[in-house]
């Protein structure tokens, strides 16, 4: 259009003047006819223009606009009704701005095996999220599947006082879909099932949109919280049982945290070199899966919530990463150092030896907070030959456990240890507290700690 324009202005600017003329009289027309355009909206490129400019600087992913129901494949689960699918309407989407803040939660993987209990769902995905921010979704399809599809999943949330109820969301491939978040809590996403074919069905991509980015920068892990009673029966043998093993509805875990240096006012709590492990060189009491070559080192902690403790560690790196062979055939030396409260959860602190990091020769540290009141066990377990076991730990781990910040320092290790019995399950040895002692006279056969130097 421009470009006939400025042919005509030439053409006629020839016709009334000559000589040098001709290009001012040309270019005072071309812009003339082309203002006359502008203000009467009929330039097409302008239009683009503007409809470009209503939503400036977007360059995150952004809802999913209202689209019309589009036939699912073959092999997608039997597309959910717009009568029946979740509807945001009741906490409205803010309009997209700048203000805007992404971060990518996870790709989901889409199957065919069902996550029993739950029928039609092949996977789920808990996250803690938080009020006033948004949950996306998007249906990645594989790349042969025509474009306009979506697949079914759906989305619940439960809180202390309160819960989303789960419903079900039309995950389109066109945009996002989105889910306000209401409340503080934990919020489940389920992923509808694929058909038995094995064939490729895609992705879920799930991300979180936030007005600020502060918020982005807090754990989405849900936290794990578990608690035991102590029993002691008529014979004067200990029982302990699983309380409960739950997610904590307000607030996420704290991951650990990896750091230069131990901080210098930190006070050593246990180092191999100096103190006894409680249990040195032993056979994993829970499993008889590879029990020659498992050996479980183990120490015992009881810690108070909000607790900071740094782990100082270097792995003997010529140890691992060495053939093994088996009756199933070859695998590898290698170790796992752990901080699980006790029984068996939650887990605050898992590193491995890790093939990569056997070359190294340097230490790390790391440090966690403890999330609860309770015991915790430190659990270094190594696989490699029978001959293993007998052997002092610090030919495999150099380790140092320091209280960075501890509540209550006196009654660290204020408990004793005897055998006793987890559930009717398996025997082992248990720690057994001050608090479930008072209630039981002490036999010969526990070990009393309280006096521990730490």
């Amino acid at each position: 259009m421009k470009w006939i324009l400025a042919a005509m202005a030439v053409l006629v600017a020839s016709q009334l003047v000559s000589g040098w003329w001709v290009p001012v009289l040309a270019l005072a027309i071309w812009a003339g006819g082309v203002l006359l355009i502008m203000l009467a909206g009929r330039l097409p490129g302008d239009r683009e223009r503007h409809a470009l400019a209503a939503t400036p600087g977007v360059t995150g992913p952004v809802p999913a606009a209202p689209a019309p129901l589009v036939v699912a494949p073959e092999s997608s689960p039997t597309p959910v009704p717009a009568s029946h699918s979740f509807e945001p309407a009741a906490t409205p989407h803010p309009e997209q701005d700048d203000n805007s803040w992404y971060l990518p939660l996870e790709v989901i993987g889409i199957f065919f095996n069902e996550r029993w209990p739950r029928r039609d769902i092949c996977t789920t995905r808990e996250y803690f999220l938080r009020g006033g921010d948004r949950l996306l979704l998007r249906y990645a399809p594989p790349c042969a599947t025509p474009a306009g599809q979506f697949w079914t999943c759906d989305v619940s949330g439960r809180w202390r006082d309160g819960s989303l109820p789960r419903q079900e969301v039309r995950v389109s491939a066109a945009g996002f879909a989105c889910i306000p978040i209401p409340h503080d809590g934990v919020y489940e996403i389920g992923v509808g099932q694929g058909d038995p074919t094995g064939a490729e069905h895609g992705e879920i991509e799930a991300w979180l949109e936030s007005d600020s980015p502060d918020r982005l920068g807090q754990s989405n892990v849900p936290l794990q919280q578990s608690g035991v009673t102590w029993r002691c029966d008529t014979a004067g043998q200990w029982h302990v049982e699983i309380a409960h093993e739950s997610t904590a509805l307000d607030r996420a875990a704290i991951p650990p945290q990896q750091q230069a240096s131990v901080p210098r006012s930190a006070v050593v709590l246990f180092d191999p070199r100096q103190l006894a492990w409680d249990e040195a060189g032993i056979a994993d009491p829970t499993t008889d899966w590879e029990a020659e070559r498992r050996h479980v080192f183990r120490y015992y902690l009881q810690l108070s919530r909000g607790d900071v403790l740094a782990f100082e560690y270097a792995w003997r790196h010529a140890t691992f990463g060495v053939p093994m062979e088996d009756g199933q055939g070859i695998s590898f030396t290698h170790g796992e150092l752990e901080l699980t409260q006790f029984v068996r959860s939650p887990t605050l602190l898992s590193v491995h030896s890790g093939w990569s990091e056997t070359r190294e020769k340097t230490s790390r540290v790391m440090t966690v907070v403890c999330p609860d009141d309770g015991i915790f066990q430190l659990d270094l377990t190594l696989y490699g030959p029978a001959a293993w076991r007998s052997r002092p730990s610090p030919d495999f781990l150099q380790l140092r456990v320091l209280g960075v910040f501890l509540h209550r320092p006196a009654q660290v290790r204020d408990f004793s240890l005897t055998e006793g019995w987890v559930e009717d399950w398996y025997q082992r040895t248990v720690p057994v507290p001050r608090a479930a002692l008072a209630q039981h006279p002490t036999d010969s056969r526990m070990q009393d700690l309280s006096g521990t130097h730490a």
